[in-house]
């Protein structure tokens, strides 16, 4: 920085002098003593001087302090605030005393300022430019909230953290264990499993704070309340005797307590759904997760000769019935929040990969000395593996057709993430990670390792060896990640290739910590908090705009495991002029066509 220097070669004292001398003449009578105090106390200790040894400083400490003006400049004055900031967060400062200290040291600087040395926190860089990578202290980085969707609920799901009195009884415990293994019996994957529960865990938490059940008596039947349907009858029973008539009696009446039981459990249903709110498709997700618990809890009573089919227990069929009502009225309401307002371009988000791909590549930062004012300073290792980390995660998103986020927080060397050689079906690993053009890095997926792994099966899928405009491939960027994540993240035993960044051990990574990843790297470069799954909307929109071939999206859907069907009807955003576009542009060609060869002729 090169102060904009005055006349005289004054220094920070002979300001000092001159600006008590100012306030007195122009300010309180006590305003000289209150300039005193915060200079000793916190300017002076601010820039390296010595400090008051308690609140209230002698007569020696002030006169120190006051003296030790002499070793600065103007120009340190006038760029005081920031570094008093500081001094303030050394010594836990309160609020009001920080407020009355900061504003007159403020009127201080800019009164220096005034004098000809140089703009009020103004900082000008001699030999370097530099790029700040985090926000001032004490500035926001986003001023606005770009928080999207419906807004949060106070927590009231079972066992949440802020409620340190939950406890889940042993009854509860015993039905979790056995809904679970039956939905694994059911061929459902652990993490489809997981989702359930989790919303089986809200509705209980609902229950027991918003319906009064105390913890001891929650079960999973207070949601979906058990009604005994099947009524056997003894094969030794004479058919003619009365027992046969009270056995048809005692099947009807435990009918129609099904049906009676199956309105409960829908009113109950209905009354969670009001109180969630939300997207007709969001409501209906949890509609599907009952219907799953309804399944379980009547496990015993369809597949019989009275109720062969699912369907045929009441509340089964209702709720069946519910949720197809749901699917059909998410097809028609309109979102939440417009796809627009929650997502960029395709050419936007690969912009926003090279830009975080560039962070990383930033050795330097700025940082301010008392001395020189703002300096470069080396970024830390661990700051580099940290936008290293960020690159990487959304570079497999982005390098190759995306997939569901499960795929990436998941991703664990040697299994879903090998490198080798595969030709054939078949599939040799390399003996370590020296990069060599015969192997490539791949994506592994068996049929449990992804959502719709039982339709599409086992996956291979290649990553790419994208070349970036400094020279560097992909490929070694996954190397430098794997040497930094051993040596200096410390990571605990295990192999997964992504992990948490503020966690004392770097555990793996969850479906919360690679969506906020994500959305904050686009909400910090685009400004706007897109989510991992829109990606996948956003590339298939690409595709249909750059007028891709059928091949060509027909691959893209097996990349990205789902049918073409799917692709156009779900994640093709694509406006109505777009679409519209070749057709009018093929109509208009035609035309033109018509009318030549019709001015061509002799008509």
């Amino acid at each position: 920085m090169v102060a904009v220097q005055g006349k005289n070669p004054e220094t920070a004292l002979d300001l000092y002098n001159r600006y008590t001398r100012f306030i007195n003449s122009n300010a309180k009578a006590n305003a000289e003593h209150i300039l005193k105090s915060a200079v000793v106390r916190f300017l002076i200790p601010a820039y390296g001087g010595p400090s008051p040894a308690n609140k209230r400083s002698t007569a020696q400490e002030v006169a120190d302090g006051v003296n030790y003006l002499k070793k600065l400049t103007p120009q340190q004055i006038v760029n005081a605030l920031s570094f008093v900031e500081k001094e303030f967060e050394a010594k836990n400062i309160d609020k009001d005393t920080r407020r009355r200290n900061r504003s007159t040291l403020k009127s201080f600087a800019k009164w220096t300022s005034e004098q000809g040395y140089g703009a009020l926190g103004s900082l000008e860089d001699e030999e370097f430019k530099y790029e700040r990578l985090h926000a001032p202290s004490g500035k926001a980085r986003w001023k606005e909230n770009l928080r999207l969707g419906r807004d949060k609920k106070s927590p009231y799901t079972l066992g949440a953290k802020c409620f340190p009195d939950d406890y889940i009884n042993q009854n509860l415990l015993q039905d979790f264990e056995s809904y679970q293994k039956h939905r694994l019996r059911c061929g459902c994957s652990p993490k489809t499993i997981e989702d359930e529960v989790a919303k089986l865990y809200q509705i209980l938490g609902w229950i027991h704070r918003f319906k009064n059940v105390p913890l001891a008596s929650l079960r999973l039947t207070s949601i979906v309340e058990f009604s005994p349907l099947n009524i056997l009858l003894p094969k030794d029973l004479d058919r003619k005797n009365q027992q046969v008539k009270d056995y048809f009696v005692d099947q009807m009446l435990a009918k129609n307590k099904a049906i009676m039981t199956g309105n409960e459990t829908l009113n109950l249903i209905h009354e969670y759904l009001e109180f969630l709110g939300g997207h007709s498709k969001s409501r209906e997700r949890y509609v599907t997760t009952v219907t799953a618990l309804a399944k379980f809890i009547f496990r015993n009573e369809f597949g019989t000769e009275n109720y062969p089919e699912d369907r045929d227990i009441p509340v089964i069929r209702k709720l069946k019935d519910l949720r197809k009502k749901l699917a059909k009225e998410g097809k028609s309401t309109p979102q939440t929040i417009p796809y627009e307002k929650k997502s960029v371009s395709w050419t936007k988000a690969v912009e926003v990969m090279e830009k975080v791909r560039q962070r990383h590549e930033k050795k330097c930062t700025s940082s301010t000395t008392v001395r020189d004012g703002i300096t470069r300073k080396k970024r830390t290792d661990y700051a580099l593996a940290r936008d290293l980390q960020d690159f990487l995660s959304l570079a497999f998103m982005i390098l190759i057709p995306p997939d569901r986020a499960r795929t990436y927080y998941e991703l664990e060397l040697g299994r879903t993430l090998v490198y080798g050689y595969f030709a054939d079906g078949f599939f040799i690993p390399a003996r370590n990670l020296q990069l060599s053009d015969r192997f490539k890095w791949y994506i592994h997926l068996q049929p449990l390792d992804y959502k719709t792994g039982k339709i599409h099966g086992e996956y291979w899928g290649e990553i790419p060896n994208t070349v970036f405009n400094n020279g560097k491939r992909f490929y070694e960027y996954i190397v430098e990640w794997l040497a930094l994540r051993k040596e200096i993240l410390e990571t605990g035993e295990h192999n997964c290739f992504f992990i948490k960044k503020k966690t004392a051990l770097h555990e793996p990574l969850d479906e919360k910590n690679w969506n906020d990843r994500i959305s904050q790297m686009f909400r910090r470069e685009a400004g706007v908090p897109v989510a991992p799954h829109q990606l996948r909307s956003m590339y298939i929109t690409y595709l249909n705009e750059i007028g891709a071939s059928p091949n060509e999206k027909r691959g893209a859907a097996i990349a990205m495991h789902h049918t073409e069907q799917m692709q156009e009807r779900v994640y093709n955003r694509q406006g109505l002029e777009s679409k519209l576009a070749p057709i009018v542009q093929r109509h208009t060609q035609e035309t033109s066509k018509l009318l030549k060869k019709i001015n061509s002729s002799e008509f």
